[in-house]
């Protein structure tokens, strides 16, 4: 861990006293991190696979965080119990201002039906069932106070990486018996991380023998933007579950992808009536890595083994530079002369509009090449709020251009409008898309307040 700057970090804030094996766990202060603006916020749509350092998570504006509850480390023999690590890692998110997510996976050694094999089905659903009600008792109760628990990661229907039997199998061995437990604690339960890999029988697993109804959160890994909708129609939107997250996204090198993807299902859950903070999430894969994965992560090892930024980490630290502050809403009173809807399909350009708080409007135009090409400077007339008092455009990777409001002269007492010059000739095209093709775009955010 001293790689990504963890230990010192945490020494630096004081979080490191107290935290050895003792039997009753630290109880941190989260006086500091209680207060947040009404409504839905960046933080709450913005998660990370793997806790990062306080200073990362406060510079990205990452509000969950996801690790694994291992059985086998949690209970590497048949009822004995070792709980200092999970607890600690609670802790510390917690003093950071971060909601965890546990991952309950996978087959302890000792209980697998396939010796060893840790991604085969328990040898007695019992001992399975027995870790669960353990995990789910323990940390729902202070200083912990956890509220949703996913289930195993990246199951299949038929044996793949993570599971080595059958999608049947994996839902009336694993996923229900975890499920009853959860939900009998007055818990959220999220489905396993369905991967891109066997998407075609996603619905398939849903499906069989209600799980669906079990679910509370529809959790899936790498899909498409495209599939949100999908889910929503046959499952968010007439009540059988409650939200959709993607615990696992990116893990590639093509750096507009993040921002491409991120916004354009942040606007769509706005306009679906996001309302309820958990209700929709993003975790990028993963808060840090070394080496060769070191890039498609969100930071990655520096000088004076401290965390840096990748161009992934330097994209979402501009968004939440932008989007944070305040509640997120939809904003639809402008016109461009491009017409460009919203879109949740990645490679369709569109121009997205976004309400931070009371006063700041951002406006996101996403653009593919010919788009881009055609045209050097994109027109919009705004009806902001209040009386704004600049305009700034913030290319993906930071870099600013004042532009001018020019108050329109209209007729009628309605809201003033204003017309803005884009320069979108300034904004670089980088590659976009990670997963099926790829593509360029040009990304930035106009910002009036």
């Amino acid at each position: 861990m001293k790689a990504y700057g963890v230990l010192l970090s945490l020494v630096a804030c004081g979080l490191l006293a107290g935290l050895g094996v003792a039997a009753e766990p630290v109880v941190f202060q989260l006086d500091a991190f209680t207060a947040r603006p009404p409504g839905v916020t960046f933080q709450d749509f913005n998660g990370a696979v793997y806790l990062p350092t306080p200073d990362i998570s406060r510079a990205l504006g990452i509000g969950w965080t996801r690790h694994d509850f291992s059985w086998g480390a949690i209970e590497p023999e048949n009822d004995r119990w070792e709980w200092a690590n999970t607890d600690r890692l609670v802790l510390q998110a917690h003093a950071q201002g971060l909601d965890i997510l546990p991952l309950l996976a996978y087959t302890a050694p000792w209980a697998a039906s396939k010796p060893g094999d840790g991604f085969s089905p328990p040898h007695d659903v019992a001992d399975w069932e027995d870790y669960v009600e353990h995990v789910v008792a323990r940390y729902i109760r202070p200083p912990f106070n956890l509220r949703y628990f996913q289930v195993w990661n990246e199951p299949t229907w038929e044996p793949m990486t993570f599971w080595h039997a059958s999608g049947r199998e994996w839902v009336d061995q694993v996923y229900l018996p975890a499920a009853r437990i959860i939900r009998r604690y007055g818990c959220q339960v999220v489905f396993g991380g369905w991967p891109v890999a066997d998407a075609g029988n996603l619905f398939r697993a849903l499906d069989y023998h209600d799980a669906a109804r079990w679910t509370d959160i529809v959790d899936i890994h790498y899909f498409e933007n495209s599939t949100w909708q999908e889910i929503h129609d046959r499952y968010v939107k007439p009540g059988i579950c409650r939200g959709i997250w993607q615990t696992e996204i990116g893990f590639h090198t093509f750096p507009n992808y993040l921002p491409n993807c991120y916004l354009r299902a942040l606007h769509w859950a706005l306009r679906n009536g996001w309302s309820e903070p958990n209700q929709y999430k993003l975790f990028w894969f993963a808060s840090w890595g070394a080496g060769a994965d070191g890039p498609k992560c969100l930071t990655q090892p520096g000088p004076d083994d401290l965390s840096v930024l990748t161009e992934h980490g330097k994209r979402l630290a501009v968004m939440n530079e932008v989007l944070s502050g305040g509640g997120l809403a939809v904003f639809s009173d402008f016109r461009t002369q491009l017409e460009l809807a919203p879109r949740l399909t990645e490679e369709a350009p569109t121009v997205l509009g976004f309400r931070v708080g009371e006063e700041r409007i951002v406006i996101a135009l996403l653009l593919d090449a010919p788009t881009h090409e055609k045209n050097p400077t994109v027109l919009l007339d705004v009806r902001p709020p209040g009386a704004p008092q600049r305009a700034v455009m913030v290319t993906a990777t930071g870099e600013r251009h004042d532009l001018t409001l020019r108050r329109a002269r209209k007729a009628g007492n309605g809201t003033p409008s204003y017309e803005v010059a884009v320069p979108v000739r300034r904004v670089p095209l980088d590659v976009a898309r990670g997963w099926g093709g790829e593509y360029r775009a040009a990304v930035a955010y106009v910002v009036i307040d």
